[in-house]
């Protein structure tokens, strides 16, 4: 009768134990599936959630693209990619030149960050590129951004504005739609200077 039992144990055991080890394979076929989704750019491309317009009353943006450069031949010549990330030349601040770089550190991500602005009409327009290195890849997010001049208006919006401009962050909105590219949303791969 003892034995009876211990069989009947261990019956149960293998089939339970087969069980776990099917749902384990299962769950490592569909991660790897996934990982390679995210990985192979073929297979399906990095999505970028671009916002229609900002959360803000007076700084608008427009004119927004995202490139990937996969090889380092292609990469445009403003940006490197070194052992310890991106690398770029900075504008050193003395200079009064409309184009400039720096170089940011955002939420733990290196970017380097080429701006160039012109007036016109009461308004500055500032074109942005946002560069950094996901998986091997160079990513660089652009725009343009409009930012009104505040002191033509009257009181209160001519606060209203300057504050708004003091405060807005711009660094972490591209942060987001990176992170969304190259997070859940999508993967990066090999491959030119493809554009979204």
């Amino acid at each position: 009768m003892k034995t009876k039992a211990i069989l009947i144990l261990f019956i149960i055991f293998i089939i339970v134990a087969s069980f776990g080890l099917y749902y384990w394979r299962q769950l490592t076929l569909e991660k790897n599936r996934q990982l390679e989704e995210l990985t192979n750019w073929s297979i399906k491309p990095p999505h970028f959630d671009i916002p229609e317009e900002l959360d803000a009353k007076y700084i608008s943006a427009q004119d927004w693209k995202v490139e990937i450069y996969g090889e380092k031949d292609q990469y445009p010549s403003d940006f490197k990619i070194i052992d310890s990330g991106l690398d770029c030349e900075e504008t050193p601040l003395e200079n009064s030149f409309s184009e400039r770089m720096s170089k940011k550190l955002i939420n733990g991500r290196i970017y380097c960050v080429k701006a160039m602005s012109e007036g016109a009409a009461g308004t500055i327009y500032t074109t942005y590129n946002y560069a950094t290195v996901i998986n091997n890849n160079l990513v660089i997010v652009s725009f343009v951004a409009r930012y009104p001049q505040c002191q033509n208006y009257d009181e209160p919006r001519r606060t209203e504005c300057e504050k708004e401009r003091e405060t807005f962050d711009l660094d972490l909105i591209v942060d987001q739609i990176i992170g969304i590219g190259g997070g859940a949303g999508g993967g990066f791969g090999g491959g030119g200077g493809s554009s979204w």
